[in-house]
């Protein structure tokens, strides 16, 4: 596939010469050309307030709609169809806060345009369990998004996930064939006895209820994952995004364990736009970002050290392990959009 170069003019956002070079060179003929990505993050800044995170700070558009979202991602992965599964911005932080009500009418607006993408609902934990039912009929999208900084126990990264997702919603989710997005906080994420208790008993006794969990549940450390994967991996209804990790390992332990078709492709927009990557540390996982990397790197005297964005580095580290696995082009294909298709009955 030709190269194309639409460059976006912003000193935060704009993909680098080195990074286009770097995707023609080791993404180009790995990256297909039909994409559904199942986490992305739309926004509109006049819905939200406080403290924004940086990577909102940074947008150089204040209304980030699904156009210019495929606008951006044309610059990660050129020339690709894409389409996806879409959410607002949620609360990520003690001191911001976004108004939910105008959010989820946003997100339902922008999918109404676009028959290939789909919306979730982001929900906090003090809604009814008949309006949520109520909402998403009369949004027409087909999830929810729950996030910790909801939970009612203040605990934001520490927080039980029945804290942050109550069960009458997830009730909900089950009689209105519903997927719930879920991103697992708690130390050890997915190796934590008392998240996998409870995916376990929700997805157990809520089956039309699907559950993706985000990160690969939560996977910036492989450890975890491999530790916790064993508690879940035979749950018919779950699944796992892909969005901002950045260890080849945790998609090959996802894949060997529960299958290359309960993988999908996710971004993490506009997560996916920041610069920087994890990576496991002892019994956690560190963030570094490009300021983090550019301090290092005046240490570093046998090369140039550049960082590329979180979106880039995931997709080498996707093809890295699909690599070890030896993963052929229909299954890779499958991780990308055609697991997406079925998953949302989607035409081809």
């Amino acid at each position: 596939m030709e190269m194309t170069n639409k460059k976006i003019n912003s000193t935060d956002w704009g993909i680098r010469d080195y990074e286009e070079e770097l995707f023609e060179r080791e993404l180009e003929s790995f990256v297909p050309d039909k994409i559904f990505d199942a986490h992305v993050h739309i926004f509109n800044k006049s819905y939200l307030s406080g403290e924004f995170p940086e990577c909102i700070t940074k947008s150089p558009v204040d209304n980030m709609t699904i156009a210019k979202y495929k606008k951006y991602m044309e610059e990660i992965m050129p020339g690709r169809e894409i389409s996806g599964l879409f959410f607002g911005w949620v609360k990520s932080g003690e001191n911001f806060d976004v108004d939910l009500d105008r959010t989820n009418k946003f997100v339902s607006e922008q999918v109404s345009e676009d028959p290939d993408c789909s919306g979730s609902m982001i929900v906090a934990p003090d809604m009814d369990s008949e309006f949520i039912r109520q909402e998403v009929r009369r949004l027409k999208l087909s999830g929810l998004k729950c996030y910790c900084y909801y939970s009612q126990k203040k605990q934001g990264n520490f927080a039980d996930i029945e804290d942050y997702l109550p069960e009458d919603q997830v009730k909900v989710a089950n009689e209105e064939n519903l997927a719930i997005t879920l991103h697992l906080v708690k130390e050890r994420g997915l190796a934590d006895k008392k998240n996998q208790e409870t995916i376990i008993r929700y997805c157990r006794k809520y089956p039309n209820m699907r559950m993706i969990l985000a990160h690969c549940g939560r996977g910036f450390t492989p450890y975890h994952v491999l530790e916790g994967i064993s508690a879940v991996k035979k749950l018919d209804n779950i699944w796992f995004d892909s969005a901002a990790v950045t260890e080849p390992a945790t998609f090959e332990i996802i894949i060997r364990e529960v299958g290359h078709i309960r993988l999908l492709y996710g971004s993490d927009f506009p997560v996916s736009h920041y610069y920087g990557r994890s990576f496991a540390v002892g019994d956690s996982f560190l963030w570094i970002h490009e300021n983090d990397i550019k301090n290092i790197s005046k240490l570093v005297s046998y090369a140039n050290i550049k960082p590329v964005m979180i979106g880039i580095e995931s997709l080498r580290c996707l093809k890295l392990a699909t690599l070890n696995l030896k993963l052929n082009d229909s299954q890779i294909e499958d991780i990308f959009y055609n697991n997406a298709r079925k998953f949302f009955n989607l035409k081809v």
